[in-house]
């Protein structure tokens, strides 16, 4: 009876661990992440000339490819008209996507905004 009791168990902790979903993509840095802080490093001079349309160029590649950074620092320079002409929609539909990937900055950001 015990055997029963036992192999059951270790079918329901064994079932458990393989129907839970793996989520490496946040473990492990992603190309993404690279582009964004080669973006923020223009952004701000960091170890290299400021420069802010590379800054956007980089920025916006790293957004493209689903990087909540990338996507809230586009916005921002969208909002602050650095390295591109200052355009609210433009700013918002970066923060949006920035907040819908749990970014409490690019929320604050909308409310702010009025979206």
């Amino acid at each position: 009876m015990f055997g029963l009791v036992g192999l059951a168990v270790l079918f329901i902790v064994f079932w458990t661990v393989l129907s839970s979903p793996q989520d490496t993509a946040q473990d492990t840095p992603s190309e993404g992440d690279g582009l964004a802080e080669l973006g923020y490093k223009y952004d701000i001079g960091g170890g290299v000339e400021e420069d802010n349309v590379e800054a956007v160029r980089l920025y916006r590649l790293a957004a493209e490819k689903g990087n909540a950074v990338g996507q809230f620092n586009l916005g921002s320079m969208y909002d602050n008209g650095e390295g591109v002409p200052k355009n609210t929609i433009e700013a918002a539909k970066w923060y949006r996507l920035a907040a819908e990937q749990g970014d409490t900055d690019a929320r604050e950001r909308l409310a702010a905004m009025g979206f």
